[in-house]
């Protein structure tokens, strides 16, 4: 993956918490509260799967995205919405 430079304003640590759906995950509902308001424009996590497994939620996700110019960087997928590979991720998730 290239190497973007992000600052890091706040980590969310979800470790234990099942990601089968977003919506019982109160700390990532926050974070994308905080997306909304304006207060964060990258969401950066480890791996895909850390993010959700459910495609529906990926859908939703990304549409999310979009409409608040926001990106999701996964590292160790090489996934970065910002980027070209964000028109492949988008296909797949509608």
């Amino acid at each position: 993956m290239e190497s973007t430079e992000l600052e890091c304003n706040e980590k969310k640590n979800v470790a234990g918490i099942s990601v089968k759906d977003i919506t019982h995950r109160p700390q990532f509902q926050q974070m994308l509260e905080d997306m909304k308001a304006g207060k964060i424009n990258y969401i950066v996590a480890y791996k895909l799967d850390r993010v959700t497994r459910s495609v529906k939620d990926l859908e939703t996700l990304i549409s999310t995205l979009e409409q608040y110019h926001c990106y999701l960087i996964c590292d160790r997928d090489d996934v970065n919405t910002s980027t070209a590979n964000r028109s492949l991720l988008c296909s797949y998730a509608n």
